[in-house]
């Protein structure tokens, strides 16, 4: 027996009715301190919840939960085709763009977006 079994810690995909959930975890546990979307000033919003439901609804995110069923961290993924030019465009341009919407909101005095980690 390993010792996340031991400890009750389970490791699932993320099923579709639990989103909501791992955008409150994120929003609560990751973002306040996630250190480029702190210094930037972003915070949720709905373009990042976009970013997170779209990598859960492709089936390859991971969830910790304990032997409550609590869930008590998550690994978010996407699977893209490797010679996809127009996704890997997209994600360059997303990099690339989110300094300055930090620097927009923090000129505007409102943080208007949500922090998100995802790996690609």
């Amino acid at each position: 027996m390993d010792v996340f079994a031991e400890s009750g810690i389970q490791f699932n995909v993320i099923p579709p009715d639990r989103t909501e959930e791992v955008l409150q975890l994120l929003a609560e546990n990751f973002f306040p301190d996630e250190p480029i979307f702190r210094s930037l000033g972003v915070t949720r919003n709905k373009f990042m919840d976009y970013w997170i439901i779209d990598a859960i609804s492709g089936g390859s995110c991971v969830m910790a939960t304990d032997s409550s069923g609590k869930m008590i961290g998550v690994r978010l993924t996407e699977v893209v085709e490797k010679n996809s030019y127009f996704k890997k465009a997209i994600d360059k341009s997303m990099m690339a763009f989110l300094p300055i919407l930090g620097k927009i909101a923090k000129f505007m005095g409102k943080p208007t977006l949500h922090k998100v980690c995802v790996v690609f």
